[in-house]
């Protein structure tokens, strides 16, 4: 998803998928919100008004990855920039966008 607001470009990746089969909180796939910002780092040696993001939108239910990291709840997932899309169905997309945007 690619916004534009006050003069900034804020690309987003998102990924819908299911977390059962990850390995965790530190799997690749989720840690991927840490790891492009080091991608954004050097794009903004050329263009400084862009800012990278990336979001998984989880077709798992919470309750069946809450026991990852000894016990995680959703605002922990949501530091990692994972949402739910069944706990979640009518505020995901608000909280991504707002997030987007303000990271």
């Amino acid at each position: 998803m690619w916004l534009l607001a006050n003069d900034r470009q804020y690309i987003n990746f998102i990924d819908t998928k299911g977390l059962r089969n990850l390995r965790g909180p530190d799997d690749p796939k989720i840690s991927f919100y840490k790891t492009i910002k080091t991608v954004e780092t050097d794009l903004r040696v050329q263009d400084s008004s862009i800012t990278l993001n990336s979001f998984i939108v989880s077709n798992t239910r919470l309750p069946d990855v809450s026991w990852w990291d000894n016990g995680m709840d959703k605002a922990e997932f949501e530091k990692r920039h994972v949402y739910f899309q069944s706990e979640d169905k009518d505020v995901y997309v608000n909280k991504i966008l707002h997030r987007a945007m303000s990271v």
